[in-house]
């Protein structure tokens, strides 16, 4: 008999994929849940929406960053590159 699924399991299951393929899976629910007119008229659902969709992109930003990061070679700390920006005022 196979396992049932819930919540608590497929969150698992999630967390095992790629990021690119989560970020993909967000943005498939997201398009599904914003179809829906009726979600639509609630105000608590479309605030939640657009947090959603600003985490969507948010995190395919850091996606294509951790793309860039792979192909940088040697040493670096952006924390601290993004630190020295700022204090130069660049």
């Amino acid at each position: 008999m196979s396992e049932a699924l819930n919540l608590e399991r497929l969150e698992d299951l999630v967390s095992q994929l790629p990021t690119i393929d989560r970020l993909k899976l967000a943005a498939h629910i997201y398009e599904q849940l914003n179809s829906n007119s009726q979600n639509k008229e609630n105000k608590e659902f479309t605030g939640i929406l657009a947090l959603q969709e600003k985490l969507t992109k948010l995190g395919v930003w850091l996606a294509e960053c951790e793309q860039v990061a792979d192909l940088w070679e040697g040493d670096f700390d952006s924390s601290a590159d993004l630190q020295k920006i700022r204090n130069e005022g660049i």
